[in-house]
C-alpha cells in the first residue's frame, strides 16, 4: 500500500477523538498501518527527498482535517512551518529508535501532546468549542461546497455581464465555480487554502494571498471571506482588523468597474466605504434573512 494511503487511514482513525481531550482511555494511537509506514522508516525504505515529501503531505493532509472539523481554524504559513517541524521531530524520533523495536505507545503519545500543544497556542478558543472532559467531537463546524448555479442564482450574478479576469476566493477544494466559469470561456483563477496548486488556482488563504491593485475585473466569494470576516467581527479577542484589512486590499485590487460580490454581506463596514468610489447593491438571498452584496469600484 502507498504511504499516502497509510497516511489516510491514520488520520481516519482518529478522525472523531478530540485533541484536547484528557479523557481518552487508551489516547490516540498508531494505527496497525502507520506501524507498518514507522517499520519502513525505520529500515531506511525512504530518500531524503521522499521523506521531505512526506512530511509536506502529512502537514496538509492534517490541516486538511482541521479544516473539515472547523471551518473557522486559521492557520498561517508560520503555523504550518511549526506543524511541519512536529512532524519532521516525530520522524527523528522513529529514527532514533532504528536499533530495535519501535515503542509505538510511547511514539504516538509523546507525538501527540505535541499536536495538542500546538492547537492550544494557535486556537485557544479549541479547549471551549471541545472541553478536555469530551473525549470526542461532538460538533463540527463543517464547509459545504455548493454547484456554480447555486453560487451564482445567491450572488444574483448574471454571468453575460463578469469583467475579466476573475477570482474566486475560497474556490472550494473541487472549485465548482472555477470549472464552470472556465468552460464558458472565462478567464477565471480561484485561491483556497485545501487546494492542489495548479494553472489557473493558488493554494492560499486569502489572508497569505496578495490582491494586486487595479488587476481583477470580478471577485467572487460565496460563504467564504465574508462568512468569516462576521464570525472574527462577532468574537471577542480575535483579529478582526486583520480582515477589515484585507477587505479593503480586496477591494482596492477591482479595476474600475470590477465588482466584488459576497455573501453575507457586511454592513458594518459597508457603511464606511465612499460612495464616490464605491457602489453597493445588496439582494436578499431567497427564504433567508442574509443579504449578498455586490461592491462596484466607481473611480
Amino acid at each position: 500500500m502507498a504511504w499516502q494511503d497509510l497516511i489516510k487511514l491514520q488520520i481516519d482513525s482518529n478522525r472523531q477523538l478530540n485533541l484536547v481531550s484528557s479523557r481518552h482511555e487508551n489516547g490516540f494511537h498508531f494505527a496497525g498501518t502507520t506501524q507498518e509506514l514507522i517499520k519502513r522508516i525505520v529500515n531506511n525504505l525512504f530518500s531524503s527527498e521522499e521523506e521531505e515529501e512526506l512530511l509536506l503531505y502529512t502537514t496538509q493532509v492534517t490541516l486538511s482535517t482541521l479544516y473539515q472539523i472547523n471551518q473557522y481554524y486559521q492557520f498561517d504559513q508560520q503555523a504550518e512551518k511549526q506543524l511541519k517541524s512536529i512532524y519532521k521531530q516525530l520522524l527523528l524520533d522513529i529514527k532514533i529508535e532504528s536499533d530495535g523495536e519501535p515503542d509505538f505507545d510511547n511514539l504516538a503519545k509523546t507525538h501527540y501532546l505535541r499536536l495538542q500543544k500546538w492547537l492550544i497556542a494557535q486556537h485557544p478558543e479549541t479547549l471551549t468549542y471541545y472541553p478536555t472532559t469530551q473525549p470526542v467531537i461532538e460538533n463540527t463546524v463543517v464547509c459545504a461546497e455548493y454547484s456554480a448555479l447555486t453560487q451564482l442564482n445567491t450572488l444574483g450574478i448574471s454571468i453575460t455581464n463578469l469583467q475579466e479576469p476573475i477570482l474566486d476566493v475560497g474556490c472550494g477544494k473541487e472549485h465548482n465555480l472555477v470549472n464552470y466559469l472556465q468552460k464558458k470561456g472565462y478567464n477565471v483563477y480561484g485561491i483556497d487554502r485545501d487546494i492542489v496548486s495548479s494553472e489557473n488556482l493558488v493554494r492560499s488563504s486569502w489572508m497569505d494571498y496578495k490582491f494586486q491593485p487595479d488587476h481583477w475585473g470580478t471577485i467572487i466569494s460565496h460563504l467564504g471571506f465574508t462568512n468569516h470576516f462576521i464570525h472574527h467581527h462577532l468574537k471577542a479577542g480575535s483579529d478582526h482588523l486583520l480582515y477589515a484589512k484585507k477587505y479593503i486590499e480586496i477591494i482596492q485590487s477591482l479595476k474600475i468597474r470590477g465588482r466584488f460580490y459576497y455573501t453575507p454581506d457586511l454592513p458594518f463596514i459597508e457603511f464606511y466605504l465612499d460612495p464616490y468610489q464605491y457602489s453597493i447593491k445588496k439582494k436578499q438571498v431567497h427564504q433567508t434573512h442574509f443579504y449578498s452584496a455586490s461592491i462596484e469600484r466607481l473611480k
